[in-house]
């Protein structure tokens, strides 16, 4: 895979807001390139939002555990 083009694209799903499409982009890179710093900061990023969403959604536990995560 292509490391910058998978960069960008789980950037503007996340600041877009689709978790879910960000996921596709974010853990194969994620997998791929554990030691870089911007793959640990997408994951990282996501696992925030996916908490928040969590929150949001009244789901405390959920969230606690993407935190662990």
């Amino acid at each position: 895979m292509y490391s910058p083009a998978l960069n960008s694209l789980a950037r503007m799903e996340l600041e877009a807001g689709r978790l879910q499409s960000a996921a596709q982009y974010i853990v194969p890179y994620f997998q791929q390139y554990p030691g870089l710093n911007a793959a640990r900061e997408l994951m990282s990023k996501y696992y925030l939002l996916l908490a928040l969403e969590s929150i949001r959604d009244g789901n405390a536990s959920v969230a606690e555990r993407t935190c662990q995560d």
